[in-house]
């Protein structure tokens, strides 16, 4: 049986994506309880949500939380991490068109020409250290 090159590289990205998530959960205390808080805050106070922001995307994680609960939604990821969003994508790849990968650095302002003008929810679930107050 021969073992094609393409299967060697997603078997390796779905490794790659487990690894990430413990480590996160090591970093980030009560990680999942703080994705499942964000998305039920979403729930209780927007009627409607076409579109969301997960502004430092990663990997896909609080996206994909996003996608599964609100099915009717469009979620845009952005990150400048060229190493994380092949993760994001191979993790999102199933949700098709509702799904906006985007590699971006949040302190220049032409990121906000690659979104919605009209946001109905935005995650920011790390803290952003390295932004000084004035580039927000």
């Amino acid at each position: 049986m021969e073992i094609k090159p393409m299967a060697i590289v997603l078997t390796m990205l779905a490794g790659w994506i487990n690894r990430w998530d413990r480590m996160q959960e090591r970093y980030i205390a009560k990680r999942s309880e703080r994705f499942e808080i964000m998305v039920q805050l979403v729930c209780e106070t927007q009627n409607s949500i076409r579109y969301i922001l997960d502004l430092g995307c990663g990997t896909g994680s609080l996206m994909l939380e996003m996608l599964k609960t609100f099915p009717d939604s469009k979620v845009f990821g952005i990150d400048f991490d060229p190493t994380l969003l092949p993760l994001a994508r191979k993790r999102l790849g199933s949700f098709g068109n509702r799904l906006h990968i985007i590699l971006d650095d949040l302190r220049k302002p032409n990121w906000l020409e690659q979104i919605p003008e009209s946001i109905d929810a935005g995650m920011l679930p790390k803290n952003c250290n390295n932004f000084h107050r004035k580039q927000f």
